[in-house]
């Protein structure tokens, strides 16, 4: 049985750590309440995970902050769905502390650049979700779209949508949901002493502000 510790630090962003001593790595994964349900622009929340990619304060580039990464042999990845927006990070467990330095960065100081080349690389993932006839053929908007009518609606968007997302909703949306009361950490795997993993998490996300204004999320039928 897994034995899971849970803490809450001092900005209130709440961590659960599972320590798994028999791996190799250590895997954290932060997720945001908030996804594609709580945006005014169809695509914003989509659009803002991948613009969280365009580099932060130290690392003013993708391919700057992908180095970094890579430097201290960590894969970082995330995913936008309907009501959350996850960012997951695996690493050695001698990088932990050098790592969360670096997503606590990412997460709280992202420079939000590069959207014209994010609406070409999201077109292009929208229009895979189509067949040759324009007709949708993903499984999972289909459900949703069933499901939920126009609340159901893709998550990225479609591409009329993204011409109309621009840097300033971008930015609003990360201000109205990107705060440390409004996510969870999890931490999995061969990791140090709780206090030692606890103190690490403090530094590297005491940038983020306790609290943010919600938008009202849109109603379901």
């Amino acid at each position: 049985m897994l034995e899971i510790e849970n803490h809450v630090l001092g900005n209130g962003l709440r961590v659960k750590l599972c320590r798994r001593s028999g791996l190799h790595r250590v895997s954290v994964l932060l997720n945001v309440a908030s996804g594609c349900r709580d945006e005014r622009l169809p695509g914003t929340a989509h659009m803002l995970e991948h613009m969280i990619f365009r580099g932060s304060r130290q690392y003013p580039s993708l391919r700057a902050l992908s180095e970094a990464f890579e430097a201290h042999g960590a894969d970082f990845n995330a995913c936008t769905a309907r009501e959350i927006t996850s960012f997951d990070v695996v690493m050695p467990p001698e990088s932990f502390a050098p790592v969360m330095s670096l997503l606590g960065e990412v997460i709280s100081e992202p420079r939000l650049t590069g959207i014209a080349a994010e609406r070409d690389i999201i077109r292009e993932e929208i229009i895979s979700d189509y067949d040759d006839e324009n007709g949708l053929i993903c499984v999972d908007d289909l459900i949703c779209e069933l499901f939920y009518g126009d609340a159901g609606r893709p998550i990225a968007g479609d591409p009329d949508d993204l011409e109309n997302i621009n840097k300033a909703e971008v930015q609003a949306y990360y201000a109205a949901h990107y705060a440390a009361s409004n996510m969870l950490l999890v931490v999995t795997g061969a990791f140090g002493a709780s206090e030692d993993v606890i103190q690490v998490l403090e530094q590297a996300f005491s940038a983020l502000p306790t609290h943010a204004e919600r938008w009202p999320r849109r109603k379901m039928p």
